[in-house]
């Protein structure tokens, strides 16, 4: 139907397109310094936030959820208990922004979390989300950074022969390519074979009784305490 008004015609419009998503005129930014850690217990990454509203000026008393995740192969993102967040909960201040700080593990602490996946290195992610009604709409944003073995950490390394054995065959593991820092001595191997045997020592026979592929941990432990770890599969036909 057309109604004349004015000696104008006015006919239905089609509704404008959506665009977006909406953020609700809250916008986050996110940044992490430095992007790389050594498993030392001590190194700290911060993590800033920055809330800004829709005229791009500063936004206060923004509540924010943080949470620290680490890449674990084979599983994907696992909460991580390697190192530990100040805090979880932030709130911006005058200048819109909130900073939190990320301190690396041990190396032991490293080796019984989720996030040790066997590598030299393993990726954590870093999430952001705000809380509350307001901001459901909000984009969770991300940064992430590298934990890299401390300098000090002895390197855990082993090979086995036969390189292909078979079931019933004497498998010896040798560990001997393990390696400490400089000046230091490893003191301690401690195996386990992936079936609840475990056993010491640089070198150690063991013998599968059923064909499968067994995941095999090595720890080596320096003179001063420091552990490596190494995790291999070893298949037996």
């Amino acid at each position: 139907m057309m109604v004349a008004i004015g000696g104008c015609r006015l006919k239905d419009q089609p509704a404008p397109a959506l665009v977006g998503p909406s953020e609700l005129g809250l916008s986050l930014t996110t940044s992490v310094v430095p992007d790389i850690l050594n498993r030392d217990g001590a190194s700290q990454a911060f993590i800033t936030v920055t809330a800004r509203n829709e005229a791009g000026q500063p936004k206060a008393n923004v509540s924010l959820l943080v949470s620290a995740q680490c890449d674990v192969t084979g599983a994907g993102r696992q909460p991580t208990d390697a190192g530990g967040l100040s805090t979880d909960r932030l709130v911006t201040g005058p200048d819109g922004r909130a900073t939190t700080v990320f301190t690396a593990p041990t190396e032991a602490a490293f080796i019984t979390s989720y996030c040790n996946t066997g590598a030299s290195s393993a990726k954590v992610y870093i999430d952001v989300t705000p809380i509350g009604d307001n901001f459901q709409n909000t984009l969770t944003r991300e940064v992430e950074f590298v934990l890299i073995p401390d300098p000090q950490t002895p390197v855990a390394a082993f090979s086995y022969s036969p390189p292909s054995p078979a079931a019933g065959d004497d498998i010896v593991f040798n560990a001997s390519a393990s390696r400490a820092a400089p000046g230091r001595t490893i003191v301690a191997y401690f195996w386990d074979f992936g079936t609840g045997r475990t056993g010491t020592g640089v070198s150690y026979t063991k013998v599968y009784g059923t064909a499968d592929t067994y995941i095999v941990t090595l720890v080596v432990t320096d003179d001063l305490g420091h552990k490596g770890q190494v995790v291999r599969p070893v298949t037996v036909q």
